[in-house]
């Protein structure tokens, strides 16, 4: 989680933009271009897992596990110069990163995702930004990497969040009618890092957003549900009602949640795997991911030792034990956590240590 600057609010919804019926001409071209680009992705998306929860753990549909070994692409999560800048330029360089996270033996990257109209603007407006996002995708699944869309504004709404889930949702409906709701190589982590909600509140909203999803959008795979507390916390007793009602709406009787937890090492140097730490005393019972592991949080700093263990638990023990993998932040960006340097392909310390005692540490096969 990056300390950012003040930011700006989120822009109203503007209207629909006045319908144009297209000529014969034009429609057989539109027609055309949506069969080729559906047959684009049924030949790249083949290599990725399409990953389902079956008996807490995230297992491919030729049922071996997915345990998760992905980084955040950090692309235009908000507008200012150095994010626009940064973001145009990871685009740009979007063969050369996913060709090295390949390399690496990684098979999945978290995109944010933003409903900001000042990001959009950018871009063209809404459509041409979730156009370049399914770019990203689909050259993302071409190298077997499983991509996460994660909306990014729950991080900055805090306590006016469950009221404005629903404006924060449009851009992710819209990415998902781009990219189709059962392509198997996209999930969805609906919101990141929601704060100064309470538990009930952020229950009640992560209800209705699952239905949003399963309802709405009949979407029936992964859903990654971060919890309270800046993604830190891990409310068992909400879980399982929340799992109880997925399992009722899915079209199979299963849940396919997967709790979505964040650890940075902030303040301490001594990383110890203590049962009292929930992420590993309910591992065994809840599908739990990593979606962001960092080196450095803001002011409340951190230290490189703290996270080279935590990841080396991880791929030495948590891992076996239940623990369905880690997600790094980030692949490149201004502070310390970033993993590569500025061609994105050489790593960092941090990046040698992700590398070395998480990737490296995984049980064979994994």
């Amino acid at each position: 989680m990056p300390d950012e600057a003040v930011l700006p609010a989120p822009s109203e919804r503007g209207g629909d933009a006045p319908s144009r019926r297209p000529g014969r001409t034009t429609a057989l071209i539109l027609a055309l271009l949506l069969l080729l680009a559906g047959s684009v992705y049924a030949l790249v998306a083949w290599r990725t897992a399409d990953p389902l929860v079956v008996d807490g753990n995230l297992v491919t549909k030729g049922g071996e596990r997915w345990v998760a070994k992905g980084a955040t692409l950090y692309v235009w999560p908000y507008s200012d110069d150095y994010a626009d800048a940064e973001g145009d330029e990871q685009y740009e360089a979007r063969a050369t990163i996913f060709d090295r996270m390949e390399a690496l033996g990684m098979n999945a990257v978290r995109i944010p995702v933003s409903p900001r109209s000042d990001v959009h603007d950018r871009h063209g407006g809404l459509d041409g930004y979730t156009t370049k996002l399914a770019t990203l995708a689909a050259d993302a699944n071409a190298r077997g990497l499983t991509v996460s869309f994660c909306n990014w504004e729950s991080l900055f709404a805090g306590e006016d969040w469950p009221a404005d889930w629903e404006e924060h949702q449009v851009v992710m409906d819209d990415l998902m009618d781009k990219v189709g709701a059962a392509n198997p190589g996209v999930i969805w982590e609906p919101f990141n890092e929601p704060n100064d909600v309470s538990t009930a509140e952020w229950r009640d909203t992560t209800e209705a957003v699952i239905r949003h999803y399963r309802g709405t959008l009949g979407y029936e795979g992964v859903l990654q549900i971060d919890t309270p507390g800046w993604s830190w916390e891990v409310p068992m007793k909400e879980i399982r009602q929340l799992i109880a009602l997925d399992a009722t709406l899915t079209g199979t009787d299963e849940s396919n949640l997967v709790v979505a937890n964040h650890r940075y090492g902030n303040d301490d140097t001594d990383f110890s795997a203590s049962s009292t730490d929930p992420v590993f005393a309910n591992m065994d019972e809840i599908p739990i991911v990593g979606t962001e592991h960092g080196f450095h949080n803001g002011p409340q700093g951190g230290t490189d030792s703290w996270m080279s263990d935590y990841l080396s638990y991880l791929g030495e023990d948590a891992v076996a034990d239940g623990h369905g993998g880690a997600y790094v932040f980030a692949w490149h960006w201004a502070d310390d956590n970033r993993v590569t340097e500025d061609d994105y392909s050489t790593l960092t310390p941090q990046g040698t240590i992700w590398v070395e005692d998480y990737l490296a540490s995984l049980p064979p096969g994994l």
